[in-house]
């Protein structure tokens, strides 16, 4: 089972995918396209987002740009049974993918002290964990986007997919709020 959260104004709450299924992108699924998708929610994608947590999914259902879901406007979060879909879709692992995308450069490297990777895993882009090089003054670490993107796939359990998936694979929608 996949999980997708959809907060209030976004797309898929907009446009119910039990009705329609999600949409795939029409993009070129390449390592750079993965980095691209995860760090920087870029859109148009080659890719759908899905998460192997269903507590993931609903925490991204709980707000939008619709604001905070609420008892009369709900998040929304989708359970995809991708035994009900009869041809084969292949699944992106988004680590993989990452790691093709950086073209034999580390994925991980950073120059940050411990706290660095939970204040990434924020997503707020403000980076306090600060470091000394040779005893000077402080810096900001450097954070590349296959470090952001690696480490929000990780936060999220995400798997990608490029392909469309139809309506018989969407088993259930769950208002949460």
């Amino acid at each position: 089972m996949l999980y997708k959260g959809a907060g209030p104004g976004t797309h898929w709450h907009v446009n119910d995918a039990m009705v329609h299924g999600f949409a795939g992108g029409t993009l070129v699924a390449t390592g750079n396209s993965v980095l691209q998708h995860i760090g920087h929610y870029s859109f148009p994608s080659a890719f759908l987002s899905f998460s192997m947590s269903f507590a993931v999914a609903r925490a991204y259902a709980l707000t939008g740009p619709g604001g905070l879901a609420t008892a009369g406007a709900p998040g929304f979060v989708y359970t995809v049974d991708l035994s009900q879909i009869a041809t084969a879709i292949v699944l992106t692992d988004p680590i993989q993918g990452i790691r093709s995308g950086v073209s034999g450069a580390f994925a991980h490297d950073h120059n940050g002290g411990p706290a660095l990777m939970g204040e990434v895993a924020r997503g707020s882009g403000a980076y306090s964990a600060a470091h000394q090089p040779g005893g000077g003054a402080l810096e900001t670490p450097a954070v590349s986007l296959a470090l952001k993107a690696l480490i929000y796939a990780i936060r999220d359990a995400e798997v990608l997919i490029a392909a469309t998936v139809p309506r018989a694979a969407v088993t259930h929608r769950q208002a949460v709020y």
